[in-house]
């Protein structure tokens, strides 16, 4: 088996032994300590030449690596008699590289149990357990598969009754199959645990491990807490997003879906009891789903101490946790700007009458104007191009599905221009909607308030 090691300072090294016994004909006249300088003088990378000049090796048959003896640099584990390799072609400076014999010639011991036959009496023992240990791993996963089998087989059955009462309840409601599918607005339940729970009254998680209050990651624990203070109904544990407010917890209706979809995906969060059969629905392909816009929802968090102190925890968030981190602070600084210059622009385009929809590559230019610019710096950019959109559709040179592109190219433009040629951009003060994460990032978690809007993140955290 072919093995290198660096061997400058490598006590392996030290402790090489030499095979005096191979000493090939061209070498015998060198001691032991010769023969030990010669090699590693070799795979010092010094030149063949130099190193037969210096040490006369004048009739070798063979390249000189070939003339070298076996050596060992470990002895058998068993009866502590060498284990000899024979030395390789050097392949790059200070690596030594060797082909180590797989059996110990004094007492047959290979260290591959599986197909060593050595008297030994340990390594007997070893194998007997070895073999043991197979066996009862093998016999472990066994029991663990007819477990799983029988748990899936369980599940199966009342995944069945399930989709029966759900069936029952649509055609009550006068509601066929035929046709459905599930849209943007509806999730595929991929545990079907979760549907069992929703009917049955189990505990609910999708069978996989809640987490902990103080496990939660501080982008988790600021997530959750947004949805949280924007969706907690009085007197009850639930969670129901507000339909005509939603836009008040993150700043684009986007950003919301995103936030939610990773709540979701994450089990921070799982449909309530509470949830109305009504909401589920079973389309051609026996698919169960539910709108994840209109179901309840509750917090899928095991509380450190009690319910209500998490919930306090979380929706007012301590600023010394997060601070600690200057990198994920700078990270969410940067989200948070780019989705209120994106509500921003949304806002811009809606004056003018223009249906506007959200694009990876409009993003991206925020994404990249927010590491030089404030957010007020962006107001003022964004409505300068505003002001030049209206007086082209006013002049008719624009049509309207052209007007958002344009509107964002002008930023681009202009951003770019202002980097380059080191423009100072006034802020522009604009009176907005601020979103609850909003408000939890510059407020609570930060503390700089409407610093928020007039520092650039990057600079601030230099």
């Amino acid at each position: 088996m072919k093995k290198i090691f660096d061997f400058n300072g490598n006590k392996e090294m030290k402790e090489m032994v030499i095979n005096e016994k191979t000493t090939t004909e061209s070498l015998i006249h060198l001691t032991p300590a010769a023969l030990k300088e010669l090699i590693l003088k070799y795979y010092a990378n010094e030149t063949v030449t130099a190193l037969k000049k210096k040490y006369r090796i004048t009739r070798s048959k063979h390249t000189i690596v070939k003339a070298f003896p076996t050596v060992s640099f470990s002895n058998c584990r068993m009866c502590d008699k060498p284990i000899w390799s024979r030395l390789l072609v050097r392949e790059r400076k200070n690596i030594i590289s060797f082909e180590e014999e797989l059996w110990c010639h004094a007492c047959k011991h290979q260290e591959n149990s599986s197909i060593c036959q050595c008297e030994n009496e340990t390594c007997t023992k070893e194998r007997i357990f070895q073999k043991e240990e197979i066996r009862r791993l093998q016999e472990e996963e066994e029991r663990r598969k007819q477990e799983r089998d029988k748990k899936r087989e369980e599940e199966r059955r009342k995944l069945k009754e399930v989709q029966q009462k759900i069936r029952d309840e649509m055609e009550q409601r006068g509601l066929g199959r035929e046709g459905m599918e599930i849209d943007d607005q509806k999730v595929k339940i991929e545990h079907n645990e979760i549907t069992i729970e929703i009917i049955n009254d189990f505990t609910i998680g999708g069978g996989g491990k809640l987490k902990n209050e103080n496990e939660l990651s501080l982008n988790e624990r600021l997530i959750l807490g947004a949805f949280i203070r924007g969706t907690q109904l009085e007197g009850t544990t639930d969670l129901q997003i507000p339909l005509m407010n939603k836009y008040l917890i993150t700043p684009t209706l986007d950003f919301f879906d995103q936030m939610l979809d990773y709540l979701i995906k994450n089990q921070l969060i799982s449909p309530s009891r509470s949830t109305a059969l009504t909401e589920c629905s079973i389309n051609q392909y026996d698919e169960v789903s539910f709108n994840k816009m209109m179901i309840r929802y509750r917090v899928n968090v095991i509380p450190s101490h009690s319910y209500k102190n998490m919930v306090q925890n979380l929706i007012f968030p301590k600023s010394e946790d997060f601070l600690k981190d200057r990198e994920f602070c700078q990270e969410i600084w940067c989200k948070i700007a780019v989705g209120e210059v994106m509500a921003d622009l949304d806002l811009s385009l809606e004056k003018k009458n223009i249906v506007y929809s959200p694009r990876k590559v409009h993003q991206q230019v925020f994404e990249y104007l927010i590491n030089y610019f404030s957010i007020n710096q962006i107001y003022n950019i964004t409505n300068n191009a505003g002001n030049r959109l209206s007086t082209k559709l006013i002049e008719g040179t624009i049509h309207p599905s052209d007007a958002a592109d344009s509107m964002i190219m002008h930023i681009e433009n202009y951003g770019l221009k202002a980097i380059r040629e080191k423009w100072d951009v006034k802020p522009f003060y604009r009176q907005t909607r601020e979103s609850i994460l909003t408000k939890m990032i510059f407020n609570n978690v930060l503390t700089i308030g409407d610093a928020g809007y007039k520092e650039v993140a990057r600079k601030y955290f230099q």
